[in-house]
């Protein structure tokens, strides 16, 4: 019995290893991949930040002292005269909007004293303060530059506005040339005023530079040649 189930489990083994493919099956061929080619190096500066404008540097921006001398002519009011000694003693200030260009935009504040000679016994003192707006090229500025006027004529207080074009850097630094109109009120009254004032900076006798004003974030101030 033992040897009739030896003869069977042999004869089941050589059935099954006759069934199995008698070659193995041949691998699949490799693919071979050309060597790639070496690409080209080019150089890339690296792109400076933001467009155009925000790489130019800051408008001029400077204060500057005011001794102004001229003439004064009284359109219509009381103390009616022909002319006039005018003088003006002040503060002002240019500066530049954004950035520099050939020209720009400019806030032009003013501050000072005017003093307007009107003959025996009429005299004119007045305070001004104002802030105008004109263009700014370099040292040069030109603007309308309208002021409020606080002040007494002939012993009586007045109020006023005064609006002058000033040209300022005329010929030289420092040098400034207006033309202004002031109308100044005393009780029901109003008197017009038109006044030619050549000024000039007299820090510039001191120092030949003219001083400008520190931009915050990017400097802390100081004076140019």
């Amino acid at each position: 019995m033992r040897r009739a189930l030896r003869i069977l489990v042999a004869a089941s083994v050589a059935a099954a290893a006759s069934a199995a493919p008698s070659a193995r099956a041949e691998a699949p061929p490799t693919l071979q991949l050309p060597e790639p080619a070496l690409l080209a190096r080019t150089q890339v500066a690296p792109a400076e930040p933001g467009p155009e404008y925000y790489r130019l540097p800051p408008s001029d921006r400077w204060l500057a002292t005011r001794v102004a001398v001229g003439g004064g002519v009284r359109a219509s009011g009381p103390f009616a005269y022909d002319g006039a000694f005018a003088l003006d003693l002040g503060l002002s200030a240019r500066i530049g909007l954004g950035r520099r260009r050939e020209f720009g935009w400019a806030l032009m504040p003013d501050f000072g004293y005017a003093n307007l000679a009107l003959g025996a016994p009429s005299r004119s003192h007045s305070f001004l303060a104002g802030v105008g707006l004109g263009l700014l090229n370099g040292g040069t500025a030109f603007g309308v530059v309208p002021r409020f006027v606080v002040g007494n004529e002939a012993g009586r207080s007045a109020l006023g506005l005064r609006t002058g074009v000033v040209i300022d850097g005329v010929f030289e630094p420092g040098v400034l040339l207006e033309i202004a109109h002031t109308v100044t009120w005393q009780d029901t009254s109003a008197a017009h005023d038109v006044r030619l004032l050549v000024g000039l900076d007299p820090t510039l006798f001191f120092t030949p530079r003219r001083c400008h004003l520190g931009i915050a974030g990017r400097s802390t101030g100081g004076c140019d040649r």
